[in-house]
């Protein structure tokens, strides 16, 4: 009886340690957002009289008024969302499928095209191949410089092929008796059961896309 007690009391114990450290880990990393935000609405003269801010002093909203008036900010926003949208898509498609179609053991090939994919999460080209290659290609000054060459690559290709690993054969028979192709069988019947891995995908290729900064400099 002791013991269960000394037990709830450790778990107890623990269960308040754990959530205060994450309360505390928690405000730590808000704290950033915070700040730049209480910054953005400081008054200019204010801030620089001041080290450090905890709360707004002399309220003023010219800094948002100046973004929203210039034509650069919104021309950003759209590039970032386009980004964000359109590239987070085809990425996907493009990802997706050349992944179905690796963990496929009936694809011709799929060893050479397995250590190719392989090859690149192991080497990378660098920055002056890259560039030669988009300049050939024509996509210089042009947003699709940014979504073309970072379709996909070897790592999520190769966990987003291990998912599909995962999923029974079984399933893409029946699918193949009922009538269905491999577009059909992809589309209808791996993708439904693929979505968890999908939006997680997603989030990742999102993420990439709206922080891209560097090759939108380059290109």
């Amino acid at each position: 009886m002791e013991n269960k007690i000394k037990r709830g009391t450790m778990s107890k114990v623990f269960d308040f340690s754990n959530h205060l450290f994450l309360l505390v880990l928690a405000l730590i990393t808000f704290f950033p957002i915070y700040y730049v935000f209480i910054v953005s609405i400081t008054d200019p003269v204010q801030y620089l009289k001041t080290n450090l801010l905890l709360f707004p002093k002399g309220i003023t909203f010219e800094n948002y008024k100046y973004l929203l008036a210039t034509p650069l900010f919104s021309r950003a926003i759209g590039v970032s969302t386009f980004l964000a949208t359109v590239g987070t898509a085809l990425s996907l498609l493009v990802t997706s499928a050349l992944a179905y179609a690796l963990s496929r053991k009936r694809l011709m090939g799929r060893k050479v095209l397995l250590i190719a994919v392989v090859f690149t999460t192991i080497f990378n080209a660098g920055m002056i191949p890259n560039y030669m290659v988009v300049r050939q290609l024509g996509l210089m000054n042009s947003v699709w410089s940014l979504i073309i060459p970072a379709l996909s690559s070897g790592w999520n290709l190769l966990l987003l092929k291990s998912f599909f690993d995962s999923i029974p054969e079984s399933l893409e028979e029946a699918a193949i008796i009922d009538g269905c192709n491999d577009v059909q069988v992809f589309s209808r019947v791996i993708l439904p059961l693929s979505l968890p891995a999908m939006a997680t995908f997603g989030l990742f290729f999102a993420v990439t896309y709206w922080n891209t900064f560097f090759n939108a400099i380059l290109y």
